[in-house]
């Protein structure tokens, strides 16, 4: 499984890149923080004790 956030959370967007929309899970993505950048669109995600990140896991092909 893989671990998203942000704009791939949605499905429809998962459904362009993908062809499908797999299996998915609430997932947190703990000591780390989502950050915004200043001239940037999308966020970043860096390591930080203590933070958690919510997103999505979304299941492999096995």
């Amino acid at each position: 499984s893989v671990f998203v956030y942000g704009t791939l959370m949605a499905e429809e967007v998962v459904r362009v890149l993908l062809g499908r929309v797999p299996p998915s899970s609430p997932a947190l993505l703990p000591n780390h923080q989502r950050l915004s950048i200043r001239g940037r669109v999308y966020p970043a995600i860096l390591p930080v004790d203590g933070s958690k990140v919510p997103g999505k896991g979304l299941a492999g092909d096995h």
